[in-house]
């Protein structure tokens, strides 16, 4: 009976210390797990924070360049180079075929043949319309200006007009000017200046 008595005592003890192990483990476990979970907690916070911080400053630079952006629209001037685009427009018209019938009855007429007023028409394009100075040039007739060249800025001017009337309102609609409306503003303001060039001397 002793024997038996002792083994069950041993076995309770062994059970009990078996026990307190489990409890202690588990005792342990939980803050461990507690403190892990804070940790990650924390690394989620500050990673959630740097992309707010991250989209915040993006959000900046967008509206900083959309401000810079609206800015320097602000300040360009829609007619600065108005004359210089509607010389540059006439000159390819006179140089294209739509032209050629608006000016055969004046060629006969003046007797100057199509391909010397096609040079005279290259050879300006070829220094170029860079002011109003050099698109007046094509249309003011000096007395340095021999007959020819007289009556091929007479042509000159007589398709401009032309360009003005009929063409250039589908010129500014469907080419690549940006200011539509201030340039459809400006169609009898360059037409006048055209009809008159010694007074071609600004547009507004």
């Amino acid at each position: 009976m002793r024997f038996l008595k002792n083994r069950i005592r041993m076995a309770q003890e062994a059970l009990e210390n078996r026990l307190r192990e489990a409890s202690s483990n588990l005792n342990g476990n939980p803050d461990t797990t507690f403190n892990s979970t804070k940790k990650d907690q924390k690394n989620e916070s500050k990673e959630r924070s740097k992309k707010f911080r991250t989209s915040d400053k993006m959000k900046e630079n967008i509206q900083v360049k959309a401000s810079t952006k609206d800015s320097s629209q602000k300040h360009i001037n829609p007619t600065k180079n108005i004359i210089i685009n509607y010389g540059r427009a006439i000159v390819t018209f006179a140089l294209s075929r739509l032209s050629k019938p608006y000016i055969e009855s004046d060629l006969i007429k003046e007797g100057v043949n199509l391909e010397e007023f096609t040079d005279f028409i290259l050879e300006t394009r070829g220094i170029g319309i860079g002011s109003i100075h050099s698109f007046r040039s094509m249309l003011l007739i000096n007395e340095k200006d021999s007959a020819k060249v007289a009556i091929f800025k007479k042509l000159f001017m007589k398709i401009s007009e032309v360009f003005i009337k009929y063409f250039s309102v589908n010129w500014i609609i469907h080419g690549r000017v940006n200011h539509k409306l201030v340039y459809l503003k400006y169609r009898y303001k360059m037409l006048r200046r055209i009809q008159n060039p010694e007074h071609f001397t600004y547009v507004k």
